[in-house]
């Protein structure tokens, strides 16, 4: 709109000079004001042009990026998606009882990195943020019942295996949270998940 605008004064300011003011200059200096008028319109048109094609080409480059982002997004989700998916578990057995539990490692790399990257919009961004920190909460669950189980039962811990029982709920709550965000992003970045590991051809 802005350069619509600029190709439109500058036609007005042809028009009133050849018009009104080029009739009331002297022949003397007629040539003078005709090279003064040209090269102005000249160097105006030039900003114009020179302003719209960085814009473009800046506009260009972030379509680009954000393409590639997609792109990225897609396999990032794909893959955390089939880890948290995964009907395998670690079975932790406390007191003779089975407690089912999936314990793994998951990392935003490309969620944080297109969060950071200023080419998506605010909500977008916000839930790419929230996701990842729902993936970093839940390696730290994930790594406080590996440790709980490495270090033993207390002798003064009455209830380890009611804590314990609470903590892998809360990874597999966790777990679900991220799985929601994970389809809830997909929706709103119009991508897809790859349910399979793409060979290489």
């Amino acid at each position: 709109m802005i350069y619509l605008i600029a190709i439109i004064a500058t036609l007005i300011i042809i028009l009133i000079y050849t018009l009104f003011l080029r009739k009331r200059i002297s022949d003397s200096t007629i040539n003078w004001w005709d090279n003064l008028i040209s090269t102005f319109i000249s160097v105006l048109l030039a900003i114009v042009v020179g302003i719209w094609l960085f814009e473009y080409g800046v506009t260009r480059t972030n379509q680009n990026k954000k393409n590639s982002y997609r792109s990225l997004l897609s396999s990032e989700l794909s893959d955390t998606f089939r880890i948290l998916s995964t009907e395998k578990r670690m079975t932790i057995i406390i007191n003779g009882n089975n407690y089912p539990v999936l314990i793994t490692y998951v990392q935003p790399i490309i969620i944080e990195d297109a969060a950071r990257s200023g080419l998506f919009n605010e909500t977008t961004t916000k839930n790419m943020l929230h996701l990842a920190r729902g993936m970093k909460i839940f390696n730290i669950k994930a790594e406080y019942v590996l440790a709980r189980m490495a270090s033993g039962r207390p002798p003064n811990e009455d209830k380890f295996e009611e804590n314990m029982q609470n903590a892998i709920k809360n990874i597999d709550e966790t777990r679900q949270s991220i799985i929601s965000s994970i389809d809830l992003l997909v929706k709103q970045l119009s991508i897809d998940l790859s349910r399979s590991i793409e060979k290489d051809k």
